[in-house]
């Protein structure tokens, strides 16, 4: 999807020295919360030989500057994650107060 036409998606490749570390994944959507763009960050994964050099760090410093617009950039994480939890915590991601519900067809 994140190479066809769908306007709310979009993919990027993580590199390290020219080789493919990792990826990640991103969607828009509209939040009534705070009124304006949300940016989901759907997946991140970096290959486990690269994790600790920094790609997790500056994937997120890359974000705001690749959306502006955005009012706020939202994930969702396991609570035993705790490395990914330390990740996003140091990039000034926060807990919100509910739980998501889904459902699907």
């Amino acid at each position: 999807d994140c190479l066809g036409d769908l306007p709310l998606i979009a993919g990027y490749i993580l590199e390290w020295d020219k080789a493919t570390a990792g990826y990640a994944m991103v969607s828009l959507s509209y939040t009534t919360e705070i009124g304006g763009i949300c940016v989901w960050i759907e997946d991140l994964y970096v290959k486990p030989e690269y994790r600790h050099k920094g790609i997790g760090t500056e994937f997120f410093r890359f974000l705001p500057e690749a959306y502006p617009q955005a009012v706020r950039f939202k994930l969702e994480v396991e609570p035993e994650n705790e490395t990914a939890m330390a990740l996003y915590k140091k990039s000034g991601y926060y807990l919100l107060g509910y739980s998501i519900m889904a459902q699907e067809k």
